[in-house]
């Protein structure tokens, strides 16, 4: 269903810390498998350590970090554990240094992170 939108181009996937909180992320996720071809869904490092802060008080933190235990081989981590910003700005620096050269999906339920990411 979903591949019928996708080229054989090569896509980057991206995905925020609200979007791995939805209720209904495994289901998004089994959806993308097979447009994800050899590719990975790029979570940056800072949304894992936003979830890990959360996990204790927010029961979609912890079922998050659940599936990207679960599913881990579908996942990769960017950036790094020093990059002291929040999420937002980190996604944004990716898609400014990717978006010339590459195809993106963002997955993000953020409007105000949409609006920033698009320009």
């Amino acid at each position: 269903m979903v591949q019928k939108y996708f080229d054989k181009s090569e896509y980057l996937f991206f995905i925020d810390t609200c979007s791995l909180m939805n209720d209904r992320i495994e289901e998004a996720i089994n959806i993308l498998i097979p447009i994800l071809k050899s590719n990975k869904i790029h979570v940056p490092y800072v949304c894992i350590n936003e979830l890990k802060k959360l996990e204790k008080t927010h029961i979609a933190a912890s079922r998050a970090i659940e599936i990207l235990k679960k599913k881990k081989e579908l996942f990769v981590t960017v950036g790094d554990c020093d990059d002291g910003s929040f999420a937002d700005v980190i996604i944004i620096k990716y898609f400014n240094e990717l978006r010339i050269k590459h195809n993106i999906v963002f997955v993000t339920q953020d409007k105000k992170l949409k609006k920033d990411v698009l320009g």
